[in-house]
């Protein structure tokens, strides 16, 4: 079986790329912490819990701020005109006041405490389902790309083991046809060469779905700059690697 026809070399380039990108488990780690971090920033659930968690914070505040007394400050000035007419009597041409102004807040059964309760436990659920479903996104993420990664350093030894099996299958033949091999050897030798190759194309084909899977995962879009999905990920964690740098 020629895999050569069905596999493709730009993969062997990514092999190595992925490679250098996490070379160490540190660098692992920083990676799946940096997509962790894109994807939540684009994911349409993370968001709207983000907002929610803004607006019960507020609602929160303000009915704590209806527990405390409110101590205001006022002042007023009146200018008058001395030329203007004064009804036969005699005014300060301007005056001027200031005073504070202190409010208490009416007891109202015990409503508002038990409003700032709700509050509070509506506040530690929404922040209980942010982290749970981040640290899901990020459980995902990280065998998304273990799982590519572990792909992309099977595929040069698939390919190459195919590479050796047709080899070793075009020696057998020629020696069957000279008669130095029997059918059953030859046979046996086809079997390994097709398994080999079939072994490396499916892996290529789960390489690829492992790709996409984990762009999906991430919130990215191949299709938005004409990329496959391999090459649009790739290309991503380079520019997330170089940032970081």
């Amino acid at each position: 079986m020629d895999e050569s026809a069905f596999t493709d070399q730009r993969l062997f380039g990514e092999a190595d790329l992925l490679w250098r990108l996490t070379s160490s488990e540190l660098q692992k780690q920083q990676l799946c912490d940096q997509l962790a971090y894109a994807a939540g920033m684009s994911s349409p659930l993370e968001q709207r819990i983000g907002v929610s968690l803004k607006q019960q914070r507020l609602k929160l505040a303000r009915n704590t701020a209806r527990f405390l007394p409110r101590i205001g400050l006022q002042a007023s000035f009146d200018f008058q005109n001395e030329l203007s007419e004064t009804g036969g009597f005699e005014e300060e041409p301007s005056s001027w006041s200031i005073g504070t102004r202190f409010e208490l807040p009416l007891f109202l059964g015990g409503s508002r405490f038990k409003e700032r309760q709700g509050l509070r436990a509506g506040l530690g659920e929404l922040e209980y389902l942010r982290d749970d479903t981040h640290l899901q996104v990020a459980a995902d993420i990280r065998v998304g790309l273990r799982r590519l990664l572990n792909l992309a350093t099977n595929f040069p030894p698939a390919v190459r083991s195919a590479e050796l099996a047709e080899t070793y299958l075009e020696l057998l033949f020629d020696q069957y046809a000279g008669g130095r091999q029997t059918l059953l050897e030859m046979l046996d030798a086809l079997q390994n060469d097709r398994e080999a190759g079939l072994k490396a194309v499916n892996t290529q084909l789960d390489y690829f779905e492992a790709a996409a899977e984990l762009l999906h995962e991430i919130g990215w879009r191949a299709s938005e700059n004409n990329r496959t999905p391999d090459q649009e990920l790739l290309t991503r964690l380079s520019e997330i690697r170089q940032s970081g740098n």
